[in-house]
């Protein structure tokens, strides 16, 4: 059975927090929203939706959504001439490797932002601490900030000032589809019973058959990307994973207090010298392609 993609925006509504290593006092967040995140988000969801007042089965429809849908990672973007556009990482500039990301607008490929920069018109931190119940003050040594992805961009001159995310859905079930797609409104990251995290799908999703303008294919086991520029995780020891260049990152991925995943992996903005066919992966992880066909 193929897949069929569909690309997709998500407006933010309230500050969202995506979990990264912390600086000291600083709680920091990623600036994009992994696959896997999305994911949980839709188990979620989708399951509560289902389960009629009984207890919701997350184990059989977080199953069913890695069998039948991969998700993209989603990143930031903003609406330009009447087309939302998104800002894409990349440690590659005029040819030459960078420390840090540079974050390229895919709709004006010359356009592009340092990641300093990116991150002061994209970020803001709120202030949190705990409450000693027995005094009403601060506890001690429990002041902190959280970093958190902004609902606006700290720019004028936008057609339109809300931070918003981009990012594509292969699917593969039609009735596994029509559910996803009636879903308007999700809340992902942490924290998100206190109000952090709130997204609402802007527009329908739209048959596409290009991801970020790379070439795609849509009949094998999994969905396959050509880039030269990953924009997922790729394990650092994957097959011809030291081919790249870029940056890497300790990733952990949890479930029921298990590690799924632990090792080192290429950052999103990472790439190649040249142009390799990459799989999707069911934990949202892409990876070299050695299927057939």
């Amino acid at each position: 059975m193929s897949w069929k993609m569909y690309r997709w925006v998500w407006q933010v509504k309230s500050p969202i927090h995506i979990g990264w290593a912390p600086s000291g006092a600083l709680n920091r967040t990623k600036l994009y929203i992994p696959a896997r995140t999305i994911w949980g988000a839709f188990t979620a969801e989708i399951a509560r939706r289902r389960a009629n007042n009984s207890f919701p089965n997350y184990d059989s429809v977080g199953a069913e959504l890695q069998k039948n849908i991969r998700f993209t990672y989603l990143y930031p973007a903003e609406k330009i001439n009447g087309n939302w556009s998104a800002w894409l990482p990349s440690y590659k500039l005029n040819g030459f490797t960078s420390e840090l990301p540079v974050w390229n607008n895919e709709e004006e490929s010359k356009k592009y932002l340092s990641h300093r920069k990116f991150k002061k018109i994209l970020l803001a931190s709120l202030p949190s601490t705990a409450i000693n119940p027995k005094t009403f003050s601060a506890d001690e040594s429990t002041l902190r900030e959280i970093e958190v992805i902004k609902q606006y961009w700290k720019e004028n001159g936008l057609d339109d000032n809300q931070v918003s995310f981009v990012g594509y859905v292969f699917i593969r079930d039609e009735g596994l589809k029509n559910e996803v797609f009636t879903i308007n409104e999700l809340f992902i990251g942490a924290d998100t019973r206190y109000g952090f995290g709130g997204v609402v799908r802007k527009e329908d999703p739209l048959l596409q058959d290009k991801c970020f303008g790379k070439e795609v294919k849509l009949d094998a086991v999994n969905p396959v990307v050509k880039a030269d520029t990953i924009l997922g995780h790729v394990k650092a020891n994957s097959r011809g994973g030291f081919n790249f260049s870029g940056s890497v990152e300790l990733v952990q991925q949890w479930d029921k207090e298990k590690i799924l995943i632990s090792g080192l992996a290429w950052m999103p903005g990472s790439f190649t010298s040249e142009e390799k066919e990459f799989v999707i992966l069911q934990n949202g992880f892409w990876d070299i392609n050695s299927e057939k066909g």
